[in-house]
């Protein structure tokens, strides 16, 4: 046996290596070798960074890798399957090359190439330091408003990081936003950390990222926001000739004015009417600029024009109605007052309606939930209008409500 073993090895050993190459070919004609390039670049992780230390401006945070392994394998990998880590233990303070290790925890991969192999680091002492957190404001009030100092809180923020970038930062900043702003501004704002030179400060911490920052604004005493409600005459003619109007527009429904008196403001509606403006013999929409009905004593702050636009349509069915507002929300032992306290309604649909509709089963409310004492312009809302009419208004859009701890001279609603 063993003689003919010997005369016949050689052709044993080829006739192995001939099944085994037949084997390979048919295998991986079934699922064939593949190298290829991730087409994600994977997350490099470093570890075992000495406690008391931190990482300053790693020449890489991302390495490409390629990949052999299986067809059936590749169509099942994922970025998850590899891990690519930089190894910082045993490091003191100082700039390294340390080289890129991989992970797979899947089998029968291999990583043929990581790009880049290794990266530079520079180990720092991590520092923190205290600094105050300067609020600044961007833009300015509306006209004729004006902001108080900007409150923040907390005042102070910390930051941690590299003790070279630490050092760099002179300044946190907290940006803000006034532009054309009426009211109380309450809001988080980001923290910025800036160098000597005004430029952000990147790969240091700030804790807490966001301050809140509250200003107060209110509007200068010889100044006033106010509605302004169109003065419209000749509707009984436009009916009569066949036409009504529709809707009523102004452009700007609030206008600024001035009085060198700041106590003359004591004894003003928080309206302002136009001039007349007359419809009869109009066919079209009107659209004109009136000047407003000022009372003695006052002008408008600013150049501000004022545009009324009429809809004039052919007659179907219409009509004005008066509402008392209905003021809802008033906060315990607080009074609101209106003004004015009523508003109209223009009501456009089927006759067969109009003529059944009851004025009462309109609401027109005022929300003035959650608001502290002081004078707002509120857009009251309309509540049951009936289906298949058309509401226009209310007119004024805006209406004064003054929010006092005390009773207030007329009209007040209470808690």
């Amino acid at each position: 046996m063993l003689k003919w073993l010997k005369i016949n090895f050689g052709t044993l050993l080829l006739s192995l290596i001939l099944a085994l190459t037949v084997w390979f070919i048919a295998v991986n004609q079934d699922d064939p070798r593949v190298e290829r390039l991730l087409e994600d670049p994977i997350e490099i992780q470093y570890e075992g960074v000495p406690e008391g230390y931190q990482i300053t401006n790693p020449s890489a945070n991302q390495a490409s890798v390629t990949l052999l392994t299986t067809q059936s394998i590749w169509d099942e990998l994922s970025t998850e399957d590899i891990r690519l880590v930089a190894k910082m233990e045993g490091l003191d303070q100082g700039t390294y090359k340390v080289p890129i290790q991989s992970a797979i925890s899947r089998q029968l991969v291999k990583v043929t190439d990581i790009n880049p192999e290794s990266v530079i680091v520079t180990l720092e002492i991590k520092e923190t330091k205290e600094l105050p957190i300067h609020v600044v404001t961007l833009g300015s009030p509306a006209l004729s408003y004006s902001a108080e100092e900007p409150l923040a809180d907390p005042q102070n923020a910390i930051i941690t990081g590299p003790a070279s970038l630490v050092a760099r930062v002179v300044e946190l900043r907290a940006p803000i936003n006034l532009t054309n702003r009426q009211e109380r501004l309450d809001q988080l704002a980001p923290i910025i950390a800036l160098d000597e030179d005004g430029l952000e400060v990147d790969g240091v911490q700030i804790s807490p990222e966001t301050v809140r920052v509250e200003v107060q604004i209110t509007q200068q005493p010889n100044y006033r926001l106010v509605s302004v409600i169109p003065k419209i005459e000749g509707e009984t003619d436009l009916v009569e000739a066949g036409y009504l109007f529709t809707e009523v527009t102004v452009t700007p429904q609030l206008v600024t004015i001035f009085s060198s008196d700041p106590q003359a403001f004591e004894d003003l509606p928080g309206f302002i009417e136009t001039v007349p403006l007359n419809l009869a013999g109009a066919v079209d929409d009107i659209e004109q600029q009136l000047q407003l009905n000022l009372p003695p004593g006052f002008s408008l702050a600013f150049e501000q024009s004022v545009t009324v636009k009429v809809d004039i349509e052919p007659r179907t069915n219409s009509v004005t109605i008066n509402r008392p507002l209905d003021v809802r929300g008033v906060g315990d032992n607080l009074y609101a007052l209106l003004s004015p306290d009523e508003v109209s309604i223009i009501l456009t649909g089927p006759a067969a309606i109009l003529n059944t509709l009851q004025p009462e089963e309109i609401i027109v409310v005022v929300d003035v939930t959650d608001l502290e004492p002081g004078t707002y312009q509120i857009t009251p809302q309309i509540i049951g209008i009936p289906t298949d009419i058309d509401a226009s208004g209310p007119i004024p859009a805006t209406i004064q409500v003054t929010i006092s701890a005390s009773p207030l001279p007329t009209s007040s609603i209470d808690s």
